[in-house]
């Protein structure tokens, strides 16, 4: 499942019987992973079980990976191209 990531096994458990959501500032585009990947600088996500990251609008930045809202430029500085 894309957007999900395999739980291990509890100890009295042969076998996983979950996947966990990527929670927000993460996502996993790939199936059968145990992990997942961190939006990069300049990217964001606020919801769970996603796929990809979003980017900054204009006007924003995120200097942090693994985030789930960008910043507005301040006042005397501006972004004029999505990161």
């Amino acid at each position: 499942m894309a957007g999900k990531k395999r739980t291990s096994a509890a100890a009295d458990q042969a076998e996983p019987t979950a996947c966990e959501a990527c929670g927000g500032g993460a996502y996993q585009d790939l199936e059968a992973q145990t992990t997942c990947k961190s939006c990069l600088a300049g990217q964001y996500q606020v919801l769970e079980a996603l796929t990809s990251c979003n980017s900054c609008l204009v006007g924003q930045y995120q200097e942090s990976e693994a985030q789930t809202t960008c910043k507005n430029c301040p006042k005397g500085q501006f972004q004029e191209s999505g990161a």
